[in-house]
């Protein structure tokens, strides 16, 4: 996050404290924000240069998120200066919203200059991080899935892989070798 321009820190904060996708983070309007109840309505998204008023996947259903208190300065900030068509983040370069091409950019250029290897895509950095970030923490699957805005919990499960190293660990704490020590102790006291 230190490597991020000062001018894009607001969009990549929102993707890294939010979960949500590039797309949907780029397509956001300040008309999907509730300021009073501190929600955001993920609902529409970018594929390619054409905005939709929906969600990817078959389905896909909008959603609702809290605003993560990290962010509630800039995005009061915004509700109060803009009119609600406008979108939540604005490219610094150009005024208008962040393409998938400038955020492209972007990414290359916080990979190269933190030394972070080409093929991480933002996607897999702030979506899958935030995911497994949350697992790690030991927040449930069904409230990850909440957060991510999937509707099968077997789409969210792929974000578990860090639970793997976990139970590595607790088998590591059972042994028959500490048994066989305890029976070989318990013969000497004989």
């Amino acid at each position: 996050f230190g490597c991020v321009r000062e001018a894009d820190k607001p969009i990549v904060a929102f993707l890294m404290l939010h979960g949500c996708r590039p797309g949907e983070a780029r397509a956001l309007r300040l008309a999907h924000v509730n300021w009073t109840g501190q929600t955001i309505t993920i609902q529409a998204t970018f594929s390619g240069r054409e905005w939709r008023d929906r969600r990817k996947g078959h389905g896909a259903e909008p959603y609702i998120l809290p605003i993560h208190p990290e962010m509630r300065d800039f995005i009061g900030r915004r509700v109060r200066e803009a009119l609600p068509g406008a979108y939540l983040f604005v490219n610094p370069r150009n005024g208008g919203h962040y393409t998938e091409n400038a955020l492209g950019r972007l990414w290359r250029a916080v990979r190269k200059k933190a030394g972070i290897d080409a093929r991480l895509r933002l996607y897999d950095a702030t979506r899958h991080s935030f995911a497994s970030q949350l697992r790690a923490a030991g927040v449930s699957l069904s409230n990850i899935k909440d957060h991510l805005g999937h509707s099968d919990i077997r789409t969210t499960m792929k974000y578990s892989h860090g639970e793997l190293e976990s139970r590595r660990a607790d088998l590591e704490k059972l042994s028959l070798n500490k048994v066989e020590s305890i029976k070989k102790a318990e013969e000497w006291k004989k």
